[in-house]
C-alpha cells in the first residue's frame, strides 16, 4: 500500500489526506466466476460451507451483472452471466443493485436474504484487500429484519404423520436420519458410506470450519440404513436416480454404481412437495401445486425442541446441536404448542389434586391421569412413577411398531404385547394380594398388558373384607365391613370387579379328584404291565421274568469303570421298584381324593406318598401292596395323608388320638369325628368319607399299623411335628 503526498489544502485549512490505494499482489481473474473460486480457496472456507457459498456467490453475480436472480425451477440450468471481477467498480451499480435486491428481498425469507448479503460482502472485502476492486455496491443495501420464528418445531403428531408417508427408502432414511440426529442437512448429504459406523449407531461428518464432528442416530436409522446402502463400501451414502453428468467431481460420484451425491436443491424440493398436505392439512389435494410444504431445516429443529420440551440439560443440547454458545441454541429449546399444554392442564386447578373421593361410589380412590413431563415427578409415589415408566414403555412400543409396519421391514416385528402370568395369589397375604390387585389395575390401564391371574375366589374375597374392614371399620366394630349395612349398602367388593374377564373353574367333586390323582400317578412315558397285576411270590417280590443270559458279545464287553462322580450309565433303572406304583394303590387312592378339598391338595396328597413310599424296604413291598385278599398297608398311609392333607388343623387330634389308642384295637373310625360339643365340619367330612369307604369293602383297621405310621408322616406337616417319631 502506498500514499500519495500532500497537494493541497482542503477547504477551512484543514488538511486533505488522499485515499490509500492498495497495490494489487497479482492481477484480477478474467472473470467474477473464477474471483469467486479464488475466494473460496484463498479465504479458508471450509469445504463444508464453500457449497452454500458458491450458491449465494452466484445468486449475486446475476445482481451485480444488472440481471435479477432466478428462482425455483427457473434456477434449475440456468447459466450465470460472465463479467469480469472489475465490473463491480461501475459507478452506477450500487444504485441498480439496491433494486434488484429489494426485488428478490420480496420473493424469499428475510434469513435467506441476509444470509447472501452477508456472504457477498465478505467475499467484496476479500476482493478489495487483493486490490481486484476498490468500490462495495453493497453498502447502501441493508440487512431485512427477520421477525422470530416461532413454529419451525413441528408437533410430534406431525413427525408421526410424516414416518407414516409412503416415499422411497432415499429419503424414508434421510429424514429418519436427520431427525434423530439433529444434524444439518448439508452435513448429512456430504456423508459417505466409510464414514458410517453402523455398529455404534454413529457417523463422521466435517463440520463448520473443516472440525470433525460425529453424529449420532437411533434405530429407525439403523434399520434403514443397511438396505439403502445394498453393500456399498464406499462412495455418497445419498445418491441421486440417474448417472451422474460428466464434469461432476469425482469426490461426489459412487465409484459402485456412478450416480452422483444428492444435491441440497433436490433433497429440499422433494421434502417439500411431499409434506405440502401434512403441512395444509384443510387443503384439498386438487390445489397441491399452489401449496407450500416444510423444509429439511425443520426436522432438526423439531429434533432439538423435542429434546428440550423433555427435560434435555443444556450441555447435552449443546453437544448434541454442536452449537457454539447458549445464545444460538436459544430458539431451539423455545417449548413447543403441545409442550405448552401439556403445562397449562397439569397447572389446573381441578387436576392438580392427585385424587378424590366420591361418596356415590363407595368412597373409591379415583387417581387423576399423570402427564409424561411434571415438576411433580420427583414427589410422585411408587404407584405413580410405575405408571408413568409403563407409558412410556407402552408409547415407545407402538412407535417402533409403526415405524417398523411403515419400513416394510423383514424382520421380525417389535413387541407388541406382554402376557403375564401371575400364580399362587391365594398363597400371599392379604396385604400382598391388595398390592397384586393395584399393580394388575395399573397394567390393564395400558393396551400393551394381558394379565392372566390364577386364584382361589374365597382366598381373595377373605383378603378385600380384612382390607376393607381396615379402611372402613371402627375400633370397637368386629364384624366385617362387607357384613354391616354400609357395606351391603355400597356392594361388597367381588372378583368381577376388579378382573374383566373372569373365567371360574367347576367345584371339587369325588369324581374329580379320583381322574385327577389317576391322571398325576399314572405316566404314559413308562409302559405299565400287560394284564393284570401278578400275585407276589414267597419270597416277598411280585414276579418277573429272570434276566437272560448274557450272551457271548456282550460278556466280551467289559462294564466301563466309573471315573470320578460321573452320572449313572443308560441301562441305569430311572424308576426304582420303590417308585412304580400297583393298581390297588392308584384305585384306592383315587377314591381317598374326595378329603382333597382343592388341586393343589390333591397334587400335595399324590406327591407326599412318593417319599413315603420310597421308604419301604424291597423286601416288604409285597405286604405294603397286599392283594385282593390280604389288605396292604398302602391304605393305612393313603388314609393319614389324605387326612394330613384334607384337614391339616384336626389331623394333630386323629394323629393323638390314634397314638394313644390301645394297640389291640380293631377299630378306630370313632377317633376322626370330633365330640358333639364342638362339632367340625372338615372333620366330620373326613369321619363320614372314611366310613362310607370302609363299608362293604377290605380296608386295614389295625390300631398298631397306624401307630406304626403316624410318626412317620408327621413329618410331613407342621400342624404334626411335635408326633414325629
Amino acid at each position: 500500500m502506498t500514499i500519495e503526498p500532500v497537494t493541497e489544502l482542503g477547504s477551512g485549512g484543514a488538511l486533505r489526506l488522499p485515499r490509500a490505494r492498495v497495490v494489487p499482489l497479482s492481477g484480477p481473474p478474467a472473470s467474477y466466476t473464477a474471483a469467486v473460486e479464488r475466494y473460496l480457496t484463498g479465504a479458508g472456507i471450509a469445504k463444508s460451507s464453500a457449497r452454500i457459498y458458491r450458491i449465494s456467490l452466484t445468486t449475486w453475480g446475476w445482481m451485480l451483472a444488472g440481471e435479477l436472480a432466478p428462482t425455483g425451477p427457473a434456477r434449475r440450468g440456468a447459466k450465470p452471466p460472465v463479467f469480469p471481477v472489475t465490473a463491480i467498480d461501475d459507478p452506477a451499480l450500487p444504485e441498480l443493485l439496491a433494486e434488484l435486491a429489494a426485488a428478490r428481498a420480496d420473493e424469499m425469507d428475510a434469513d435467506t436474504v441476509n444470509r447472501e448479503l452477508s456472504i457477498a460482502r465478505k467475499a467484496i472485502g476479500w476482493w478489495q484487500r487483493q486490490g481486484w476492486i476498490e468500490g462495495d455496491p453493497t453498502i447502501g443495501i441493508e440487512r431485512r429484519p427477520a421477525p422470530p420464528d416461532r413454529t419451525k418445531a413441528l408437533a410430534e403428531k406431525q413427525i408421526a404423520a410424516l414416518w407414516r408417508l409412503d416415499v422411497a427408502l432415499r429419503e424414508k432414511t434421510q429424514w429418519k436420519m436427520l431427525y434423530e440426529s439433529a444434524a444439518r442437512t448439508d452435513e448429512v448429504l456430504c456423508l459417505n458410506v466409510e464414514d458410517l459406523y453402523p455398529q455404534d449407531k454413529r457417523g463422521k461428518i466435517t463440520a463448520k470450519g473443516g472440525a470433525t464432528e460425529w453424529i449420532h442416530w437411533q434405530s429407525g436409522t439403523a434399520q434403514l440404513l443397511p438396505r439403502l446402502m445394498a453393500r456399498r463400501t464406499r462412495g455418497p451414502l445419498f445418491l441421486t436416480d440417474r448417472k451422474a453428468p460428466a464434469g461432476t467431481p469425482t469426490l461426489d460420484v459412487c465409484p459402485e454404481t456412478r450416480r452422483a451425491r444428492l444435491s441440497y436443491r433436490r433433497a429440499e424440493e422433494i421434502f417439500e412437495e411431499n409434506t405440502r398436505l401434512l403441512a395444509n392439512p384443510l387443503a384439498s389435494p386438487d390445489d397441491i401445486e399452489d401449496l407450500d410444504g416444510w423444509t429439511l431445516h425443520r426436522l432438526r429443529h423439531s429434533a432439538l425442541t423435542h429434546d428440550a420440551e423433555d427435560g434435555t440439560s443444556t450441555p447435552m443440547l449443546l453437544a448434541r446441536s454442536r452449537h457454539a454458545s447458549v445464545r444460538s441454541l436459544e430458539r431451539y429449546a423455545r417449548p413447543g404448542v403441545d409442550s405448552v399444554a401439556r403445562h397449562v392442564a397439569e397447572r389446573d386447578p381441578a387436576a392438580r389434586r392427585r385424587t378424590y373421593i366420591r361418596a356415590d361410589q363407595g368412597f373409591k380412590i379415583i387417581p387423576l391421569p399423570l402427564w409424561r413431563v411434571s415438576r411433580s415427578h420427583p414427589y410422585r409415589g411408587l404407584l405413580g412413577t410405575v405408571h408413568h415408566d409403563l407409558v412410556q414403555l407402552d408409547e415407545r412400543l407402538r412407535e417402533a411398531r409403526a415405524e417398523w409396519a411403515g419400513a416394510h421391514s423383514r424382520q421380525a416385528p417389535p413387541l407388541e404385547r406382554i402376557v403375564l402370568y401371575i400364580d399362587d395369589l391365594d398363597r400371599c397375604p392379604p396385604a400382598r394380594v391388595v398390592e397384586v390387585l393395584a399393580a394388575v389395575h395399573l397394567m390393564l390401564a395400558l393396551p400393551l398388558f394381558v394379565v392372566v391371574v390364577a386364584f382361589d375366589p374365597r382366598w381373595l374375597l377373605t383378603s378385600l373384607e380384612h382390607h376393607d374392614r381396615e379402611l372402613f371399620t371402627s375400633r370397637d366394630s368386629t364384624s366385617g365391613w362387607a357384613d354391616t349395612q354400609e357395606g351391603h349398602r355400597h356392594g361388597a367388593r367381588l372378583p368381577g370387579q376388579d378382573f374383566p374377564d373372569p373365567l371360574c373353574g367347576p367345584a371339587d367333586h369325588r369324581e374329580k379328584a379320583a381322574r385327577l390323582i389317576r391322571a398325576l400317578l399314572i405316566n404314559p412315558d413308562i409302559p405299565g404291565p400287560e394284564g393284570p397285576a401278578q400275585p407276589a411270590d414267597a419270597g416277598g417280590l411280585p414276579d418277573a421274568q429272570e434276566p437272560e443270559a448274557p450272551t457271548p458279545r456282550t460278556a466280551s464287553v467289559p462294564a466301563p469303570e466309573p471315573v470320578g462322580d460321573l452320572m449313572p450309565g443308560p441301562d441305569a433303572d430311572p424308576t426304582p421298584v420303590q417308585l412304580q406304583l400297583e393298581e390297588a394303590e392308584i384305585a384306592f387312592m383315587s377314591q381317598m381324593g374326595g378329603l382333597t378339598r382343592t388341586p393343589r391338595a390333591a397334587k400335595k396328597l399324590v406327591n407326599l406318598y412318593r417319599p413315603a413310599r420310597i421308604g419301604v424296604d424291597p423286601g416288604d413291598l409285597a405286604a405294603f401292596v397286599g392283594t385282593e385278599a390280604i389288605r396292604g398297608e398302602h391304605q393305612v398311609v393313603q388314609i393319614l395323608l389324605a387326612l394330613l392333607v384334607g384337614s391339616p388343623d384336626q389331623a394333630a387330634t386323629v394323629f393323638r388320638h390314634i397314638l394313644e389308642a390301645p394297640p389291640h384295637q380293631q377299630d378306630h373310625r370313632s377317633t376322626a369325628r370330633p365330640p358333639r360339643r364342638c362339632p367340625r365340619r372338615s372333620q366330620a367330612q373326613a369321619a363320614d368319607l372314611i366310613e362310607q369307604m370302609t363299608t362293604g369293602r377290605p380296608v386295614i383297621m389295625d390300631t398298631a399299623v397306624y401307630q406304626q405310621w403316624c410318626p412317620k408322616l408327621a413329618r410331613f406337616s407342621f400342624y404334626t411335628r411335635n408326633l414325629t417319631g
